[in-house]
C-alpha cells in the first residue's frame, strides 16, 4: 500500500508545510519532484524557502505560494 498525492498542474511549484515526520516531507519531495520548484516553509522566518528546483526560483530563495519572489 502507497501513499497518493494530488497531481499538480502542469507548471506549478510546490510548497510543503506543517508538522509532519520527516520521512514524510522526504516523500513528497520525492513524489514531486518534476515540479519547477519545490519550497518548505519556515516559520521562524514567516516564508517559504526553496529547497529543490529545475532553474528558477533558485535554491534558497524565498517564495510565496504564487512565485512572487520575496528576496
Amino acid at each position: 500500500h502507497g501513499l497518493t498525492v494530488p497531481p499538480l498542474p502542469a507548471g506549478m511549484g510546490v510548497t510543503l508545510s506543517g508538522k509532519i515526520p520527516h520521512w514524510l516531507y522526504t516523500g513528497l519531495a520525492l513524489a514531486y519532484r518534476a515540479a519547477p520548484w519545490i519550497a518548505v516553509y519556515q516559520p521562524q522566518i514567516e516564508a517559504a524557502v526553496v529547497c529543490h528546483t529545475l532553474g528558477d526560483p533558485p535554491i534558497g530563495a524565498r517564495v510565496s505560494s504564487r512565485y512572487r519572489s520575496e528576496e
